[in-house]
C-alpha cells in the first residue's frame, strides 16, 4: 500500500511543476519573445553603423576601432585581425593551387562518387561471401567433432587431403570397409549425414577451400579500395576546406566589422567608440543594451529565485489553474 506522505509529496511537486510551466509561459516567455525582438533590433542597428563606420580596411578606416581596442585591453584589434585573414587566405590559395597541380583535384572529385559506389558494391560482395562461407562452415560442422574423436582413437583426421579416402565405396565394398576400417567405420555416420544433400564430401570440402581463397583475395581488394577512397576522399576534402578558406577583401572586411560589433557588447569600448563618431554613432544603442541587460537581469531572477517565491507563494498562476488544483 502506497505511503500517504509519498502520495502527497508526488502531488506536491506536480503541482510546482504545472505552476512551473504556467509561470514560464505568463512571465518568462514574453521577456524572451522581448529579447529576441530587441536582438535583432541591436544586430541590424549595429550592422548599418559599422557599414558606415568601417568603410574600408585603410588605416584611416581602422584607427578608432583599433584605439578602443587598446585603451580596453581586449584580444585581438581589426588591424591585425585583417592581416591574419589575409594570411589564412593567402595560404589556402596556395594550397589550392597544390591540389590543383599535385592531384588534378577536380577529376578526382568528379570521379569519387563512383569510386564511393565500386566500394559499396564491393563491400556488398564480400558480405555475400562471407555469409556464403559460413554456411559452408556450418555445413562441415560436424567435422571438428569427428576429427577430434579419431585424433583420440590414433586414426586419419577428414581433410581436403584425406577425404577422398573416406567417400562411399561402391557396392558390397562399402560393407566390408565398415567391418574392417575403423576410420571409415568411426566417420561415415557422419559423413553420411553431411552428404545428404547430394554432395560428396570432398567436393564441399574443395568448395570451402576455394571459398575460403577467395574470401581472402576479396578482403584484400576491399582493404585496398577502401584506402584508395580514404584517401582520395580526404583530398577532396581538404581542397573544399582551403577553397572556402580563401576570402576576398569584402569578405575580410565583413568579418572585421562582425569583431568589432561583437565588441560593442563591452560598455567601455562603446563610450570609445560613441565618443569618436559623436553624431555618426546611432542614438538608440545604448538603450538597446540596457533594455537587453535588464531582460538578462529579469529571467535570471525568475529563474534562480522561482523555488524561494513560489514557497511563499509570490508566484502568480493563472485563476483556472488555482481552481482545477483546489477541486482536484
Amino acid at each position: 500500500m502506497t505511503n500517504p506522505d509519498t502520495l502527497s509529496r508526488l502531488a506536491a511537486r506536480q503541482r510546482k511543476e504545472q505552476v512551473f510551466a504556467q509561470a514560464k509561459r505568463e512571465q518568462l516567455a514574453p521577456m524572451q519573445a522581448e529579447r529576441a525582438g530587441l536582438i535583432k533590433t541591436l544586430e541590424t542597428t549595429l550592422e548599418h553603423f559599422m557599414a558606415g563606420a568601417m568603410p574600408d580596411l585603410s588605416e584611416a578606416s581602422l584607427a578608432p576601432f583599433e584605439q578602443a581596442v587598446k585603451d580596453n585591453m581586449l584580444e585581438v584589434g581589426p588591424t591585425a585581425l585583417a592581416e591574419k585573414l589575409k594570411r589564412q587566405s593567402e595560404h589556402a590559395n596556395k594550397l589550392c593551387q597544390r591540389y590543383e597541380r599535385e592531384f588534378n583535384i577536380y577529376q578526382m572529385a568528379e570521379y569519387l562518387p563512383d569510386e564511393e559506389k565500386r566500394l559499396s558494391q564491393a563491400r556488398s560482395k564480400l558480405a555475400d561471401a562471407q555469409r556464403s562461407y559460413e554456411r559452408a562452415e556450418m555445413e562441415l560442422e560436424p567435422l571438428a567433432a569427428l576429427n577430434d574423436k579419431l585424433s583420440s582413437l590414433n586414426l586419419m583426421p577428414v581433410t581436403p587431403e584425406t577425404a577422398a579416402q573416406f567417400t562411399r565405396s561402391a557396392g558390397t565394398s562399402h560393407y566390408l570397409r565398415l567391418l574392417r576400417d575403423k576410420a571409415y567405420r568411426t566417420a561415415w555416420p557422419v559423413i553420411s549425414a553431411i552428404e545428404s544433400n547430394g554432395t560428396s564430401i570432398t567436393d564441399m570440402m574443395q568448395q570451402r577451400l576455394s571459398m575460403m581463397q577467395d574470401l581472402l583475395v576479396q578482403e584484400q581488394q576491399v582493404e585496398l579500395q577502401d584506402m584508395e577512397v580514404t584517401r582520395q576522399r580526404g583530398w577532396v576534402e581538404a581542397f573544399v576546406i582551403a577553397w572556402t578558406s580563401r576570402l576576398s577583401e569584402k569578405q575580410i572586411l565583413a568579418e572585421v566589422r562582425q569583431a568589432m560589433a561583437d565588441y560593442m557588447h563591452e560598455a567601455g569600448f562603446r563610450t570609445n567608440i560613441a565618443a569618436h563618431f559623436e553624431r555618426r554613432y546611432p542614438a538608440t544603442l545604448e538603450s538597446l543594451f540596457d533594455k537587453i541587460d535588464e531582460l538578462n537581469k529579469s529571467t535570471r531572477r525568475f529563474l534562480l529565485g522561482f523555488d524561494a517565491n513560489y514557497e511563499v507563494g509570490r508566484i502568480e498562476v493563472a485563476d483556472e489553474l488555482a481552481s482545477r488544483q483546489r477541486t482536484a
